[in-house]
């Protein structure tokens, strides 16, 4: 099953290295309408958003809109429902066109074989140490 859950994720991240949202909505069907979207880590202030029309609410109105495209440069099991993938993230700033890229850490929670909840860990370092990965 975890070997699954790693494929799946892989899948996924391939196909948001052109345009992450546009990827999530043409997975649609591997996430599920309920996701809870944790980004409590980059945004303190942040709630977790639930539900996928909300996220892609947030997405379309977030900092970075529809331009941050996503790398998975690993994808780990964690046990028999999470992944962690380290995540290469590129995106342009919609006010100032600033463009910026980091590398972060998504903690994907899977049942049913549908994404169910990702949360996002700014230092992978961290990530790893915190899911008993090193």
């Amino acid at each position: 099953m975890a070997r699954d859950h790693v494929e799946l994720v892989r899948t996924m991240y391939d196909e948001a290295r052109e345009g992450a949202w546009d990827a999530v909505i043409a997975n649609r069907d591997l996430v599920s309408p309920e996701v809870e979207f944790d980004l409590s880590a980059v945004y303190p202030d942040a709630p977790i958003i639930r539900g996928f029309d909300q996220v892609l609410r947030w997405a379309e109105s977030g900092p970075w809109g529809r331009s941050a495209k996503l790398e998975a440069e690993q994808v780990l099991d964690v046990d028999d429902e999470r992944v962690l993938a380290l995540v290469r993230v590129t995106a342009t700033a919609r006010e100032s066109g600033v463009q910026v890229e980091m590398r972060d850490a998504h903690e994907i929670t899977i049942r049913d074989g549908v994404v169910r909840r990702l949360k996002v860990h700014l230092d992978q370092q961290e990530a790893l140490r915190k899911l008993g990965l090193q």
